[in-house]
């Protein structure tokens, strides 16, 4: 049985953070680079020499960051020459969609073809063109930044339990270090692991300021506020439930503090969290020619979302693709893509909070006020909600604690949720961004939900390296999505032909990815042949990590002389 204290409890700490780091560390090495991991990269090394609004889909704080690591490196700079869009086409009709969508949806594919392409280029030249030698270094060190948020998280998590019964810091660790989104986007150059980072920090400090009144940690939780909205700018819908704890601490305080006090800490929050915004802003001004104030870069960058956002970026959910968001898309893609003990958990909070009300505001306003916002968002992947998995996780470990309490059946009922939640994700490793629960079977993932829920690309490389175990030969490649083309791990493939749309032709390998069959039509109407013919009726040879099949076809191939068609289309 487990006594009632640790004698050390950072050694718990660095357990788990060794079983985290294990899942993790292998992939930001193993994993080819994921959609927008070059764009991104090209844009954080643009910003420290003063381009921070170039590229409007994120804020620059994090970009600036992930990318400091390559200060310290021979890197060739990427210019502002302009790189062209020859090989995206404007106009393409949208045949999967309806036609009174296709307005809505023509100014998508416009923005994304003129704004976010060149972007999209600029990653490209810069990393794949200008440092090729030198690619795969940049992206593990950058990389690497974001996994030392995710070890972050479990440190704040282990923060918060190590002075409360051992099993909570055990269960808290437990359901951290084996959470297969979290694990995920951890071993990626994205934003969304850090902005949880970010929010779980500035509303433990802000719970700090309310306890004990004191402008040093207003102070802490402004900056910090600072640092989850320079992330991701859906750090902002934590503002307002900020101010609902404040309020909820006043009203229930008994003895409630002044106005004025609280007010003048409002003013320390705000002038702390505006402060971070001009530092992380100011190479704007101070490498433009007009020296703009600060806050005016950044006003540009969220106007520069929004107007984005408002596009309607084409969802895929429950086989189908559209414009259009679902209410019940995020529910679901927690549901499907955490563990079933996770689920289950987090159902038994859900009802008990709604019961007793026992839980603290501070743990379940936050969370609940973030996931009614984030409802209405773009249908883009369960990565949106990880800022709220750090309090759900705690609440899951307060809760497994009651369960250890009730005699044996608890403590066996507590071990063996924990077991079935680690070997859930072990049994899925190296494949964490298209995890999904033990429901669901592999030929079911392509069907429920798509993006950076499935396939982002990161198994090009794996691809190339089964290219080469198994000697492939003449290689026919269908690829939508991904940041780069097998080529560049020496794979040589060619494009399909008009024959090979009736059927395989013998001697030729296929090579095909999932995300095709979902939203690769919608975008490019040339893989529509492929994505409805006979790839989806015969029987697969085998598979690639869970982002494509092969179709290994015997015989002696022979000259093929029929038109080829655009079977690549690569962000």
């Amino acid at each position: 049985m487990l006594s009632s204290r640790f004698s050390n409890p950072w050694i718990w700490f660095l357990v788990f953070a060794l079983l985290f780091s294990v899942q993790v560390i292998p992939r930001i090495v193993n994993d080819s680079p994921t959609d927008d991991e070059p764009m991104d990269i090209a844009d954080g090394y643009a910003c420290w020499k003063g381009d921070v609004i170039s590229n409007g889909t994120h804020p620059v704080f994090l970009k600036m960051l992930q990318t400091l690591p390559l200060k310290f490196m021979d890197v060739k700079d990427a210019g502002n020459g302009d790189m062209g869009l020859d090989h995206l086409q404007p106009g393409d009709s949208l045949a999967m969609l309806d036609k009174r969508d296709q307005s809505r949806l023509d100014r998508f594919k416009s923005f994304l073809n003129f704004n976010m392409g060149q972007c999209q280029l600029r990653g490209y030249q810069f990393l794949f063109v200008l440092n090729k030698d030198i690619f795969e270094t940049m992206l593990q060190r950058c990389r690497f930044i974001t996994f030392l948020f995710g070890l972050g998280i479990g440190l704040l998590l282990f923060g918060l339990t190590r002075q409360s019964h051992p099993i909570v810091t055990l269960s808290a660790l437990a359901l951290w270090a084996f959470e297969p989104t979290l694990s995920a986007f951890s071993a990626q150059c994205g934003s969304d692991v850090p902005a949880a980072f970010f929010i779980l920090a500035a509303v433990l400090a802000f719970q700090k300021h309310l306890e004990n009144q004191d402008s040093l940690w207003s102070l802490a939780a402004g900056a910090l506020l600072g640092g989850a909205v320079g992330s991701k700018f859906s750090a902002l819908f934590i503002i307002p439930a900020l101010m609902l704890l404040e309020a909820f601490h006043y009203w229930r305080s008994s003895s409630s503090s002044q106005l004025s006090k609280i007010l003048k800490n409002w003013i320390w929050l705000s002038a702390a969290f505006l402060i971070f915004i001009c530092a992380v802003y100011l190479p704007g001004t101070l490498f433009d020619k007009n020296h703009w104030f600060p806050l005016v870069y950044f006003w540009l960058n969220l106007a520069s979302v929004l107007n984005m956002f408002s596009l309607h970026h084409p969802t895929y959910f429950l086989g189908v693709a559209s414009p259009f968001n679902h209410w019940f898309y995020f529910p679901a893609a927690f549901v499907l893509k955490s563990t079933l003990p996770f689920s289950l958990l987090t159902l038994r909070v859900i009802v008990d909070g709604l019961r007793k009300k026992e839980i603290p505001a501070w743990l379940w306003l936050p969370a609940l006020f973030f996931f009614a916002c984030i409802l209405p968002v773009q249908n883009l992947g369960v990565r949106y909600l990880l800022p709220i998995y750090p309090f759900l996780i705690l609440m899951a470990a307060f809760l497994l604690e009651k369960l250890w309490q009730k005699k044996a059946a608890g403590k066996i009922l507590v071990i063996g949720l924990l077991l079935w939640h680690a070997a859930s994700v072990l049994a899925s490793t190296p494949n964490m961004i298209s995890y999904y629960n033990d429901w669901v079977s592999w030929n079911k993932k392509i069907y429920y939900l798509g993006d950076s829920n499935v396939d982002m690309g990161q198994d090009i490389k794996r691809l190339a390296e089964t290219a080469r175990q198994r000697g492939w030969k003449n290689i026919k490649l269908a690829q939508f999505g991904g940041a780069v083309e097998p080529t560049l791990y020496g794979m040589n493939w060619s494009r399909w032909t008009q024959k090979d749309l009736s059927a395989p032709q013998p001697g030729t390998v296929y090579a095909v990815n999932v995300l095709l069959f979902q939203l690769g039509p919608v975008f490019a109407p040339s893989l529509t042949p492929i994505a409805r013919g006979w790839a989806t009726v015969i029987p697969a040879t085998g598979r690639v990590g869970d982002t494509w099949i092969y179709f290994e076809i015997p015989g002696e191939a022979a000259k093929d002389r029929s038109p080829s068609i655009e079977s690549v289309k690569i962000f």
